[in-house]
């Protein structure tokens, strides 16, 4: 299966055995997780009404992005947060 459809199919269909994704700039972040490496400037106002783009990275407190956020400059690896 090709990385692109893997994203793919993250974006639809989560998975229990997604381990880690990398997402770079221009891609949407296919599920809610936590940042686990990298920085990146992300647009969440389609999925959170916050207007302003938001610096996030693996620091605590900056460390958690939503699914349909638009990774503006940068990169990032999510983990996907677990259901609970």
């Amino acid at each position: 299966m090709s990385n692109l459809l893997s994203r793919l199919c993250a974006l639809f269909k989560p998975s229990q055995s997604v381990q880690l994704v990398s997402v770079a700039a221009g891609e949407l972040i296919p599920f809610a997780g936590l940042v686990i490496e990298g920085n990146a400037c992300v647009d969440e106002s389609a999925v959170s009404g916050v207007s302003t783009p938001e610096m996030v990275d693996a620091t605590p407190g900056h460390d958690h992005v939503n699914k349909g956020g638009l990774v503006l400059e940068g990169s990032l690896k999510i983990r996907p947060l677990s259901k609970k």
